[in-house]
């Protein structure tokens, strides 16, 4: 098997409910964990380019009635 370049973890209501969560805090402790930024992307850079392609998804689940699978896989 091989080893992957990344893992990214979905935190966020999908695996279980966490009353506390909070996406920004989240973002902020897996950032300072960062092996590469080459590009020095802020969190808050991030954060807006998550809610744009969330935003994106979500328009198209309630217009279609289907889930998009948001699973990336890099070769």
């Amino acid at each position: 098997m091989d080893k992957p370049e990344i893992i990214i973890f979905d935190n966020g209501h999908t695996l279980l409910y966490e009353p506390d969560w909070n996406s920004e805090r989240g973002n902020r402790a897996v950032f300072v964990h960062l092996a590469k930024n080459p590009d020095r992307v802020t969190v808050e850079e991030y954060a807006k380019k998550c809610s744009e392609v969330f935003g994106k998804m979500e328009e198209i689940r309630n217009i279609h009635n289907c889930d998009i699978s948001a699973r990336v896989v890099i070769r």
